[in-house]
């Protein structure tokens, strides 16, 4: 899908903050604009992305 490619494009290249990409694969899901394979491959990115940034914080411990 299209959506999805626009998507993965954002997040490879670091255009977006996470909170609101987050929120916008979340209605993109909803709305169907993305299958539940591209979510989970796109959240995956997310993360990854942000934890090699170092923003996201491990609560343990």
């Amino acid at each position: 899908m299209r959506t999805a490619r626009l998507c993965k494009l954002l997040i490879t290249n670091d255009r977006y903050t996470y909170d609101d990409m987050y929120a916008k694969l979340d209605l993109f899901l909803m709305l169907n604009r993305i299958t539940e394979e591209e979510y989970v491959e796109l959240t995956g990115l997310l993360v990854g992305t942000e934890a090699s940034k170092g923003s996201i914080v491990d609560d343990v411990g």
